[in-house]
């Protein structure tokens, strides 16, 4: 076997088919067969002839093969007997004959002295596989995967050391890379056939050949495990025909790559430390888990699109600046800066961010570049929440023209705020998150509307609005806005830190004290109020122990006088046991009920009351106790947020008792409870006492 029959260097065009054709006869005996193959160079082209004997010597039969010159200009071409057997396997040939033709078949034919696939195994790494008598593909050789026959099958990397310059998969053709495993590309790969890249295997474009391309199919069940772009030099490129999904990693270790405005996909992480040009193309971040993207070259995206499988899952941008000049698309997933870093949106317009919800946020910085009238959506929040805040310029705000946002989501330190409006006193900032918006220069003209959108914050009174200050160690303000609700003012005309206040609304009545203690067989009970606007009478409700609650009696307000009242309401028929309440009924029929007074003839319960109250940071105020007998109780004292700025043992005397409570540095301003809390069997726990601080 492998004897050459004939062999001739034959000058050619290249990129041309050609045709051989030749007679040749079979001179062995009747139990043999005809055997031989056609070699351009190195490697076998198109069919072995396999023919049986002619039963009749010297009957001549003539044979073509065609083949396609590729980039060469010479070819050495060879007919060689590949017959195994020992004898019988006599050959004559004549008439030889090679000639050009008028145009380029498609599919092309097989590309000469070049390894071209003939299936006999899976194996990457069998020479027979490739027709060929000298070595594997490395990267100097172009690749050809063609469509096979019956009995044949398609190459399988699963080892390591698989490279080529030029890969063409041909229709029909397929490829596979194992996990784990590399092809190390010099040149192009162009796929129109299938290419399954399994697991954790990658493609790695290599070598000083430019530009290279990705040609052809590579989405789908074609998509690609892992891409590593690691050219000789920072000028050689890579550069995409088409789309591309890459399930795994996108790294650019060396070398230029170039999207020429098609669509990436990657699932994985994206690292470029050489330079990506985007040819106004998009990039999608997909796949279930967490991606980090990182940036020590150069590059920028044009659309950057964060698609999750889920919402939980984060793309995390671990350079300095991120920039993004069409539009971000935060579908699915939390884009997430980390310290200092930033995604900056460079186009002006409204829509450059876009689908975004408590499904697809930025936690962390996002810059948004603006101009002139129009609203700009800030989607931020924190690892578990969303927290959009708007602004909408009303007017083009001169002199800026980008702002970065960000949120915290802890509750804002330094000095409660003191703020008045339309009635009612802001003095508490709702709890768990604030925002910052930053301008690269505080506007000199134009106005803007601000719209938040709080998802986790805690406000402990009923009404909200919105206000702004310069840092932590400024006071809150309302920067010459005005309300439109609990989450929108309008108006303002600088940037700053921002967060919701609540406010209690002005009661029309408020209730000072309610007392009550035995004489001689009858109870008396005494209330004390303050700014009796629109209120129009007391109904004295009396429950005995464990049953409902009825009246017993009806005192009408004094006249709304603004100034304090004292009323008194004598229970002539009180049981062992009596809980009193005061039903508080305004002009318009609406009312509230005061806390539960309970008095016992057994029992020596205590009865207690705040003064001053209100009461301002610059004096003491006093608890007034009245107690039956001597009893041992603890008094609490919490602030807005339930903890405890106050805790002191008391003992009760007989009679009246007064305890004198200093603030000092304990009691800021703001709403607080009083808690009497008895510590033997006899003593009842007192109703709480709210405690205003001004």
């Amino acid at each position: 076997g492998s004897l050459k029959l004939w062999m001739q260097n034959i000058t050619v065009t290249p990129n041309t088919d050609y045709v051989l054709t030749f007679n040749a006869v079979s001179l062995a005996g009747s139990e043999s067969s005809l055997l031989f193959g056609i070699y351009t160079g190195c490697y076998r082209t198109g069919a072995d002839v396999s023919v049986p004997f002619e039963t009749v010597n010297c009957l001549w039969n003539k044979y073509s093969f065609q083949f396609n010159s590729g980039n060469n200009t010479v070819i050495p071409l060879s007919i060689v007997n590949i017959s195994a057997q020992a004898y019988g396997n006599d050959i004559a040939i004549d008439d030889i004959n090679v000639y050009a033709c008028a145009s380029v078949s498609s599919p092309p034919f097989s590309v000469a002295n070049a390894p071209y696939w003939r299936g006999i195994s899976s194996d990457w790494f069998k020479k027979d596989n490739w027709g060929t008598t000298c070595s594997l593909p490395t990267c100097s050789d172009d690749v050809y995967i063609p469509l096979l026959g019956t009995g044949k099958v398609y190459p399988v990397i699963n080892a390591s050391g698989a490279a080529a310059r030029n890969v063409q998969i041909r229709t029909g053709g397929r490829l596979t890379i194992n996990s784990g495993f590399n092809l190390s590309m010099c040149g192009a790969l162009e796929n129109n056939g299938n290419l399954t890249n399994s697991g954790t295997s990658s493609l790695l474009f290599i070598g000083s050949t430019n530009p290279v391309s990705l040609i052809g199919t590579f989405t789908g069940t074609s998509k690609l495990a892992n891409v590593i772009v690691n050219k000789t030099n920072a000028t050689d490129t890579v550069k995409m025909t088409g789309n591309v999904e890459i399930a795994g990693n996108f790294t650019i270790t060396k070398g230029t790559f170039k999207a020429k405005g098609h669509s990436m996909v990657v699932g994985g992480n994206i690292s470029n430390a050489g330079t990506y040009i985007h040819g106004n193309g998009s990039v999608e971040m997909n796949g279930s888990s967490n991606s980090v993207v990182t940036k020590t070259g150069t590059g920028n995206y044009y659309n950057l699109k964060i698609n999750k499988t889920l919402a939980s899952s984060t793309v995390t941008f671990s350079t300095a600046t991120t920039t993004i000049e069409n539009q971000l698309d935060l579908t699915r997933g939390i884009a997430v800066t980390t310290g200092a870093n930033e995604l900056s949106v460079t186009n002006s317009l409204s829509n450059s961010v876009v689908n975004h919800s408590s499904s697809g946020y930025v936690n962390g910085r996002l810059r948004r570049t603006i101009s002139g009238a129009k609203s700009y959506d800030f989607p931020l929040g924190d690892a578990a929440r969303y927290e959009l805040v708007n602004m909408n310029a009303t007017s083009a705000l001169t002199g800026t023209s980008n702002i970065l946002g960000f949120f915290t989501g802890s509750t804002p330190s330094g000095a409660d705020p003191n703020l008045t409006e339309s009635g009612r006193f802001y003095e508490f900032v709702c709890q768990n998150g604030y925002w910052t918006l930053t301008p690269n220069s505080q506007p000199s003209g134009g106005a803007y509307n601000l719209t938040i959108h709080p998802v986790g914050f805690v406000c402990q009174a009923p009404y909200q609005t919105i206000a702004k200050r310069t840092n932590s160690s400024a006071a809150w303000t309302f920067g010459g806005s005005t309300a439109v609700s609990g989450t929108q003012r309008n108006g303002f005309t600088s940037f700053s830190e921002f967060t919701q206040l609540d406010a209690e609304e002005p009661l029309p009545l408020n209730l000072l004290s309610f007392l009550g203690q035995w004489r001689s067989q009858k109870i008396k009970l005494e209330w004390k109020t303050a700014n009796e606007r629109d209120h129009s009478y007391f109904i004295v409700e009396r429950a005995a122990d464990g049953l409902a609650f009825e009246t017993i009696g009806e005192i009408n307000s004094d006249l709304n006088s603004s100034a304090g009242n004292q009323y008194q309401f004598i229970d002539e028929h009180p049981g062992a046991r009596n809980q009193y309440r005061l039903k508080l009924v305004e002009n318009d029929g609406s009312f509230v009920y005061s806390h539960v007074v309970t008095l016992s003839k057994n029992g020596p319960d205590v009865f207690a009351q705040a003064s001053p109250n209100p009461v301002t940071q610059a004096e003491n105020f006093y608890l007034n106790l009245s107690a039956a007998n001597m009893e041992e109780y603890e008094i609490i004292i919490t602030d807005i947020t339930g903890k405890i700025v106050l805790s002191r043992m008391i003992t009760t005397e007989s009679g009246v008792n007064q305890y004198e409570i200093p603030f000092r540095r304990n009691f800021p301003k703001g709403v607080y409870t009083i808690r009497l809390i008895g510590l033997n069997e006899n003593a009842a726990d007192h109703h709480p006492i709210k405690l205003m601080v001004e």
